[in-house]
């Protein structure tokens, strides 16, 4: 725009049209500053009226100093007006406090245009302003909606996305990310085909070509894979949302996993199939009944299902099938058919029982055909046998039974194994606090020390109880058989519960055959089996009471029964006592103890042999009888050989002997038993002090834990075995980790053994005297 030389007429013109233009116009000087602004500027900012505040505009404001315009990045734009570009400007939005007046928060949009003089130099700048505001909050209401709609769209269960109007998608909820296992980033470079099966592929896309070409909605069950990578059926439904113009803005669409409902679909359908195949087959029964004679018929399959020989029948007869108990459940149901007009639909017993004895249920169901007063007139239905049926929800409901039973019993255990672990921590407990306040005195010290190595060998009997339900559980019981005299088990078992007896003295008996029997059995687990079967009775029996082992043969069986006079059981427990945590409810069965292993494992070592084994008791306070029976050994088999001695260890273990274990205390306790033998003992607490002594210490037996910090058991032995020392030397693994695969993996580490803490010290002297002899050491 450039400035002539303009007439008066010109001028006139020009004030005319600037003063009443219907758009905000305010004149500029080359500095900015404010020359005029007509009536339409006035009302946009809203000054008319105030004449202070004009005039301030005219004489004191500069719009290329203006703070607002600064702040919002509209300066830069405007001085390239005032250097001649014209010039649009964004709508910002003007808020009057901030220039210290009341009113309205508005959005402007505004465009400057330079105005040239003759020599081309910018003389003056005309600023436009546009109120946008109507405009703006439309983009703000629709970008709230948007995202209220995004909002609302994530949390349906459904997977959900939004498509520009020519389909590309732009939008997906977290529903679909987390089912599909994609990203944007990925869908964006791959799009959304990656995630639907080829074989369907085609079709989909042309019908999304479709409803994009026409506007129309889409609707398709297609297979969609998830993220791991099994397709699965979802019901797409993709709307259109569509101007008042009819055009398509945007589209929206929800894809629904209807896996469950396909599934039924496909139950239903078998289900039909197999009631046609049924009815074809003669499942099915159909009945028909005049209710005006109260005649009626049955078809053959009815006849046989209800149990009768015959076709036809009256409602006597009818009657007569039903079972007693059930007879009156029926009847109501037929009289409620015939007074209310409900469907006829119930269950019932009949008078006949099945091939294996138990009662037979029948459903059946029919409907009352009415005249057109409404009179009833026949009945229509049809017989089911729903035996099988019955049978399978009482299976049910007594599985779900047990189910519970079993929980109360894990609950039970759980409180029971923490009684039990705790009992005999306070005696050694109180043990120590005695020997800490009066260890001099031989006597009790001796005492004090018999008590703990009780109860500590009652915490192993425990921990060892617990791993052979583990062993069992996993089927990783396995027998080591050989010519067994089951009298010697039972001997050495009964010289053994003597050290289980701490309530007061009882008579133990033996009844045993002079001649041996002889059993093909593992002496490991008869020996558990007695074990237990004598640690219960001597349990449950009170003080001055009696236990008796009676041995027998009968037939091919040895046939062996532990009697007591004790507690006793009662009737409805005498099966389940064999069950894994069970125990017979008793006031003081706390306080005697236990976990309901021992006698589940007894049955279960016996079952492996072959054998079966029961209790009888006349009740509560009546004593209790167990027997086993177990196959006698083959005739002609090996007579047993003298059991082997058991190893003892030197009188003085002299060797130099390294313990690592990073429990302090019972590294040293055992350093100080191994001292007591005569060895030379050094002790680490992790594997690198132990690697650095060894190097000096050169041991000639090394005690391992494995769970040891920084470097494992395992690693530290596999290097012990690297050094010139280490080959020779007797590597033994000292854990608390005690299962089999525990010590086929101490073997392959270079261990020489494997013993499970807390070590039975007669034991492992024993077992260090064959190593250190093995080696020539």
């Amino acid at each position: 725009m450039t400035r002539t030389t303009a007439t008066p007429t010109d001028h006139n013109r020009f004030d005319t049209l600037f003063e009443h233009a219907p758009f905000s116009m305010q004149l500029l000087d080359p500095q900015g500053r404010t020359l005029r602004v007509n009536k339409a500027w006035l009302a946009l900012w809203q000054l008319e009226g105030d004449a202070d505040f004009l005039r301030w505009i005219l004489t004191d404001y500069n719009i290329l100093s203006d703070p607002q315009l600064e702040a919002k990045g509209i300066l830069p734009l405007l001085r390239r007006a005032f250097a001649g570009e014209t010039v649009s400007l964004p709508a910002i939005c003007y808020d009057p406090a901030e220039m210290g007046r009341h009113g309205r928060k508005r959005w402007l949009r505004a465009r400057a245009h330079p105005v040239r003089a003759e020599d081309g130099s910018v003389a003056e700048v005309m600023l436009i302003h546009e109120d946008v505001s109507e405009e703006m909050r439309a983009q703000e209401a629709a970008k709230l909606s948007e995202m209220r709609l995004k909002q609302l769209v994530s949390a349906i269960p459904q997977l959900a996305w939004m498509a520009d109007p020519d389909g590309d998608v732009h939008w997906y909820n977290e529903r679909w990310y987390a089912y599909t296992g994609t990203t944007l980033q990925q869908l964006r470079q791959e799009g959304w085909r990656i995630v639907h099966d080829p074989r369907v592929l085609p079709e989909v896309v042309a019908r999304w070509e479709h409803s994009i070409a026409t506007g129309e909605p889409f609707e398709m069950t297609v297979p969609i894979r998830g993220q791991d990578g099994r397709f699965r059926p979802f019901y797409t439904l993709v709307a259109p949302l569509k101007d008042d113009d009819g055009r398509v803005l945007q589209w929206f669409g929800t894809n629904t996993d209807v896996t469950a409902l396909h599934e039924a679909q496909a139950s239903l359908r078998i289900a039909e199939e197999r009631l046609r195949l049924a009815t074809e087959a003669g499942s099915v029964g159909i009945w028909e009944v005049d209710l005006a004679t109260g005649e009626g018929t049955w078809s053959r399959e009815a006849m046989a299902i209800l149990g009768t020989s015959r076709s036809a029948y009256s409602m006597a007869d009818w009657a007569e099938i039903v079972d007693a108990r059930d007879r009156q459940a029926a009847a109501q149901a037929w009289i409620e058919a015939i007074e209310r007009g409900v469907p006829y639909d119930t269950e019932f017993r009949t008078h006949t029982k099945g091939a294996d004895g138990q009662d037979r249920w029948v459903l059946s169901r029919g409907k009352v055909e009415r005249d057109a007063q409404g009179r009833p007139l026949r009945g229509l239905g049809v017989a089911l046998d729903i035996t099988e049926l019955r049978r399978s929800q009482n299976a049910l409901i007594e599985s779900e039974r047990r189910l519970r039973a079993a929980d109360e019993r894990k609950n039970e255990f759980l409180a029971m194994l923490a009684h039990e672990l705790r009992n005999p921590l306070a005696p050694i407990r109180n043990a120590l606090h005695i020997l800490r306040s009066n260890g001099g005195e031989a006597r009790r010290r001796e005492q004090m020390l018999s008590l703990m190595e009780r109860q500590t060998a009652h915490m192993v009997r425990l921990v060892d109880d617990l791993l052979e339900v583990s062993r069992i559980t996993q089927g990783k019981i396995h027998l080591g058989k050989e010519l067994v005299d089951l009298c010697q088990v039972v001997r050495e078992a009964a010289e053994t519960a003597s050290s289980w007896r701490e309530a007061g003295p009882l008579e133990l008996a033996l009844d045993l055959p002079e001649a041996p029997v002889l059993l093909q059995a593992d002496p490991v687990r008869l020996a558990q089996i007695m074990g237990n079967l004598l640690h219960n009775a001597c349990k449950y029996t009170p003080p001055q009471g009696h236990v008796r082992v009676q041995l027998g043969r009968d037939g091919a069986w040895a046939q062996l029964r532990v009697v007591d006079d004790g507690a006793g059981i009662p009737a409805d427990m005498l099966e389940r006592v064999f069950e894994l945590f069970t125990q017979v409810p008793r006031p003081q069965a706390r306080a005697q103890g236990g976990l309901g292993i021992g006698l589940a494992l007894v049955r279960t070592l016996v079952e492996l042999h072959g054998g079966r084994v029961w209790a009888d008791s006349a009740g509560i306070g009546q004593g209790t009888t167990v027997t086993l029976r177990l196959p006698l050994a083959l005739p002609g088999q090996d007579e047993p050989g003298a059991a082997a001695a058991e190893a003892t260890p030197d009188a003085a273990l002299c060797r130099r002997i390294l313990v690592v274990d990073d429990n302090q205390d019972a590294a040293d306790t055992l350093a100080m038993m191994l001292r007591l033998e005569g060895s030379e003992v050094r002790i680490a607490y992790d594997g690198e002090q132990a690697l650095a002594l060894a190097e000096a210490f050169l041991p000639q037996v090394v005690l391992l834990d494995i769970g040891l910090p920084g470097i494992s058991g395992h690693e530290t032995a596999q290097r012990m075995r690297r050094q010139p020392w280490g080959r020779q030397a007797v590597l033994v693994a000292l854990t608390g980790w005690g299962q089999a695969e525990d010590r086929r993996l101490a073997i392959r580490s270079g261990f020489d053994a494997h013993m499970a803490k807390p070590a039975d010290p007669a034991q492992l002297l024993a077992l260090l005297s064959s190593l250190l002899e093995g080696r020539g050491l």
